[in-house]
């Protein structure tokens, strides 16, 4: 499933199955809810909000109003990603989130800064 939308304001996304989402240069906020395989979102101009359980890789691109990422084990939240964000079963990686960094799974929590690559 590809959702392109580039002329909405805010996009929001129900997936009821397995299905893998696609959405690219949006304006405004997005959210996506339910069960599902792989997300790829890039050049949101709002924030990305993914609730639920998916099971596939969960990547982001240029969100300029932050992630937020809320399943049974994971609550993930990034104020700002300038540049790229890769979640998986048992691996997350963040690049260019200048701002703030909270995380909390399961078994443990996390809250922190993040900052550019390359700053101190």
């Amino acid at each position: 499933m590809t959702r392109d939308s580039r002329q909405r304001r805010a996009t929001s996304v129900s997936i009821p199955g397995k299905s893998d989402i696609k959405v690219s240069d949006t304006k405004g906020n997005i959210k996506i809810s339910g069960h599902g395989g792989e997300i790829n979102v890039s050049g949101a101009t709002g924030g990305l909000t993914i609730e639920g359980e998916f099971y596939g890789a969960i990547r982001a691109d240029k969100v300029a109003k932050g992630v937020r990422f809320i399943s049974q084990r994971t609550d993930l939240t990034l104020s700002q990603l300038a540049g790229h964000m890769e979640a998986g079963p048992g691996n997350l990686e963040i690049f260019d989130a200048p701002g703030n960094l909270s995380v909390r799974s399961q078994d443990d929590t996390h809250a922190g800064e993040r900052r550019r690559q390359g700053q101190s």
